[in-house]
Formats: C-alpha cells, sequence, structure tokens
C-alpha cells in the first residue's frame, strides 16, 4: 500500500480541514487504505507540561477525547484554532481533517486509549 503524507496547517479553518480529509478520502475510496492523524493534544495540562499550564487545557482535552470517542468530530469545530493554539494542541487541525476523512468513509471512531505523561494529552482510536 503506497503511503500519502498530508500535512495540514494548524491555523486553517476547521471547514477547510475537513474538506480536504473528505477529499483524501475520496481518493482513496476506490483503495484499501488505513489512516493515521497525528498530533499531541494540549502540552499545557499542568505545571510540569513542555509549556506553561494554560486555562482550559484539561477541559479542551477532555472535550476532543469526547468528540472523538462518540463519533462527532464535528464538536471539534469549537475548540479551535485559537484556543487549540492557546492550549497548545497541536492535534487539532490533523483531527479536523480526520472529520473529513471519517464523514466521508462513513467510519465510526473509538478512543482506544488517552494519557497525559508529563502533562501533553495523547489520544488513540481507531475506526471502522
Amino acid at each position: 500500500m503506497p503511503l500519502v503524507a498530508v500535512s495540514v496547517p494548524a491555523g486553517a479553518a476547521f471547514d477547510d480541514l475537513s474538506a480536504l480529509g473528505a477529499a483524501v478520502a475520496q481518493a482513496l475510496s476506490a483503495r484499501r487504505a488505513a489512516v493515521v492523524a497525528a498530533g499531541d493534544l494540549s502540552a499545557a495540562l499542568t505545571a510540569r507540561s513542555p509549556r506553561a499550564a494554560a486555562t482550559g487545557a484539561i477541559f479542551w482535552d477532555e472535550q476532543a477525547v469526547a468528540a472523538v470517542d462518540a463519533a462527532r468530530l464535528d464538536g471539534l469545530r469549537r475548540l479551535g484554532p485559537d484556543v487549540a493554539r492557546r492550549v497548545t494542541a497541536l492535534g487539532w487541525a490533523p483531527l479536523s481533517a480526520l472529520h473529513g476523512i471519517v464523514r466521508y468513509a462513513k467510519i465510526g471512531m473509538v478512543v482506544r486509549h488517552y494519557s497525559a505523561p508529563r502533562g501533553v494529552g495523547y489520544l488513540v482510536a481507531c475506526g471502522g
């Protein structure tokens, strides 16, 4: 299976990122494919985080995890990009593109793991 790497701009609008994801899904629709969306959630969760603790960072991660787990990635729209930048959540843009992929391909998502070692939120989810 060929690897298609797509990088998305952190400051792009949710609808633009979602449309990009849908275009990727459409281009791959005739093939069996796997999608990996990567990016940290907040890097400002605690005083020991790489960034200074940001007000609302824990809530941001909770909301992002809940949106993915409920297969309602459209809920990410209200979480960024400005708030994502404030809480140093680099994964907002890739997750927003993932919204377009799962919507186009009609894939449900389930959270498999969330943790925040060293004050940075990490989320692992899968869909099918």
